[in-house]
C-alpha cells in the first residue's frame, strides 16, 4: 500500500494560502476547514481542499528528498519539461498557474520553467511504497485544518 506525503505537503500548501488577516475575537471558534474531495467535486466552492492528482512514486531511497515546484507559463512549457526531465513529475493546474511538482534530490532542476519552492528534506522510510497526492487548499482568514 502506498504511504502518501499528503501530510508532509499539505503543511506547506496551507501555509502558502492562507491569507494573513484578523484573528478571531477571544471566545469565538474559526470555522473548521473540512475534508479534501476531488476537484472534480467543487462544484461552484471557492473554499475548501481539493485533490487535483496522486502520483505513485514506488519506493525511494531513504536519504534526502526534496519535493520541487516549478512554475510554468503554459501547459505546453511544462508539459515539454516534464517529458524531458530526468525524474518523472506532475503537470498540474491550480490557482491560475501551472505547475510542474517533482519529487527529488536537492539539486534536481527544471530546464524550462521559474522554481518556485523547494521543500524538504522529506521524511522517507526504507522499503515503503509512496504516493504524492496533489491538493488546491483556499482558506479565509482564522480557518483551521487539522494536520494528522
Amino acid at each position: 500500500m502506498f504511504r502518501s506525503l499528503r501530510n508532509l505537503i499539505m503543511p506547506a500548501v496551507a501555509a502558502s494560502l492562507c491569507a494573513i488577516g484578523a484573528m478571531p475575537s477571544i471566545g469565538q471558534v474559526p470555522d473548521a476547514f473540512g475534508v479534501c474531495t476531488p476537484r472534480s467535486q467543487r462544484g461552484e466552492r471557492t473554499i475548501g481542499c481539493f485533490i487535483i492528482a496522486e502520483q505513485k512514486l514506488g519506493r525511494i531511497e531513504p536519504n534526502r528528498v526534496f519535493w520541487h515546484v516549478t512554475r510554468f507559463d503554459t501547459p505546453a512549457a511544462a508539459t515539454a519539461a516534464k517529458i524531458t526531465a530526468s525524474v518523472a513529475g506532475t503537470v498540474l493546474d491550480a490557482f491560475g498557474a501551472t505547475w510542474l511538482l517533482t519529487i527529488s534530490g536537492s539539486a534536481w532542476r527544471s530546464k524550462a520553467g521559474r522554481q518556485v519552492a523547494v521543500i524538504g528534506p522529506l521524511p522517507i522510510s526504507a522499503g515503503v511504497d509512496y504516493a504524492a497526492l496533489y491538493m488546491e487548499a483556499s482558506m479565509t482568514p482564522g480557518m483551521k485544518y487539522p494536520v494528522a
